[in-house]
């Protein structure tokens, strides 16, 4: 079901790019993270995530919902060898970003 949901969301996505106009650009809508931590280090990880290509955001984001390789794997259509190799190297990304950013800045 996760699956079909995400596929949904890609393909809606997807079709709303070809259109001009937008109801409200998405630098405009504040995220969850920006009400709920006053942490300048969760603000620099949501900015990190929303530069990902969809690929990388789809990875990321259901790791950190707790889904486990295998079921990412499922998701995304990939084997769950793929998917461990992917994060690892998303987070590891993310690691080096994370580290050389000056406390407080963002990328």
């Amino acid at each position: 079901m996760y699956r079909i949901a995400l596929n949904v969301a890609i393909s809606f996505f997807r079709s709303e790019s070809r259109h001009v106009e937008r109801l409200a650009p998405l630098d405009d809508v504040a995220t969850a993270g920006d009400a709920t931590s006053d942490d300048p280090r969760v603000g620099t990880l949501l900015e990190c995530i929303h530069g990902m290509g969809p690929l990388d955001k789809a990875l990321v984001l259901m790791y950190l919902d707790g889904y486990s390789h295998a079921d990412i794997a499922g998701v995304l259509g990939i084997t769950p060898s793929n998917a461990a190799t992917k994060l690892a190297r998303v987070k590891e990304r993310l690691r080096a970003t994370m580290t050389h950013q000056p406390k407080g800045a963002t990328p």
